[in-house]
């Protein structure tokens, strides 16, 4: 990653990759449908991310394609943590080089909220000594916000107990259509909620597996110089199950999400370009190539888990490998290699 002063940073910002703002938004807007809030929030999301990743733009003239890919994997990480997986194929926006002069670049820099544009840039991430917020996983706000819900509804169920006693207990019976005789444990237990663990030494994936019930899948293969960051799993009472890995190769990243409760009837795959689709014996691969940059996607879909593979500077070839090399979690795993190791998974 190339160092920078702030000065510098701003002045890269401001020249390079603030004037793709509406860009983004109406790459972001096309893929979510008709929900423009939330296009520019993802929106302001991707240009504050860009600022802290600056460091990694190599060319200044491929700003572009830099950014979207961007754009192209917070939306991809919001459909995956929604199980949207019913997405028709994406199609690219105008990716014309900055400064061109063509028809949609006019509209859309005379765009605003009440037209259908983007909200102005909020620019105090670009503050020096800013406290930045962390960046939080979507999936991780619904979280809180159905924890927050399930908190304040048990406790309008022990407050109405407690001034009416029996009277609301049979109440919550009729409406839930629960037998008189249950007891009230059982009535709190109906509300969904969700369990996360997160760990961050490879020695624990084995309370990782125990935690989702066995049905962890893992990568047997990873490309040279990627090493185990964190995994992230997370279950809820209605037993639906996903995971997070995170690998890392100095500045690069590769993901891997997994969705172990799908729809086995019809489980279908969400990506951002016509690809090419390989059938295996047990399992079927989805290869897709981005519409604005070299990077690849791999879906990979079994009989028990949907999961989508990707990562900075990932090859077909290497993606493809890992998607064959998924596998449920055994107990003779021994380590994913390490930083300047050659061994290989047992």
């Amino acid at each position: 990653m190339r160092q920078m002063s702030q000065k510098k940073k701003q002045r890269v910002f401001a020249k390079f990759i603030e004037p793709e703002y509406h860009r983004v938004f109406h790459l972001i807007d096309a893929n979510l449908g008709c929900d423009e809030e939330l296009a520019r929030a993802m929106t302001q999301d991707v240009m504050e991310l860009a600022w802290k990743q600056l460091g990694q733009l190599q060319e200044t003239d491929t700003a572009w394609p830099w950014l979207a890919r961007i754009a192209e994997n917070e939306i991809r990480k919001y459909r995956r943590a929604r199980g949207i997986t019913n997405q028709e194929p994406y199609e690219a926006v105008s990716h014309a080089p900055a400064g061109s002069t063509e028809p949609e670049q006019e509209t859309i820099a005379h765009d605003s909220p009440e037209m259908g544009g983007p909200a102005p840039l909020d620019r105090r991430f670009m503050e020096p000594r800013a406290k930045e917020p962390p960046r939080r996983k979507r999936l991780k706000r619904i979280v809180a916000i159905l924890t927050a819900a399930v908190f304040l509804i048990c406790a309008c169920v022990a407050l109405s107990i407690a001034i009416f006693g029996q009277k609301a207990i049979s109440g919550y019976q009729s409406i839930l259509g629960l037998e008189k005789e249950e007891p009230q444990e059982d009535l709190l237990e109906q509300t969904s909620s969700t369990t996360d663990l997160e760990i961050t030494d490879e020695k624990e994936i084995a309370d990782a597996a125990e935690f989702v019930d066995n049905t962890l899948y893992m990568p047997t293969y990873l490309p040279e110089g990627f090493v185990f960051e964190k995994l992230i799993v997370s279950k809820t009472n209605d037993d639906l199950m996903a995971a997070e890995f995170i690998f890392k190769n100095g500045d690069r990243s590769l993901e891997i999400i997994e969705s172990l409760a799908i729809d086995e009837e019809n489980p279908r795959i969400n990506t951002f370009a016509n690809g090419e689709l390989l059938r295996l014996e047990d399992r079927v691969l989805y290869v897709s190539e981005s519409a604005v940059s070299d990077e690849v996607a791999i879906d990979v879909i079994t009989e028990d888990v949907l999961c989508t593979i990707w990562g900075d500077g990932l090859t077909r070839e290497e993606g493809i490998k890992i998607g064959k090399g998924m596998k449920l979690y055994h107990e003779q795993f021994s380590r994913w290699p390490r930083r300047n190791d050659s061994a290989a998974i047992k």
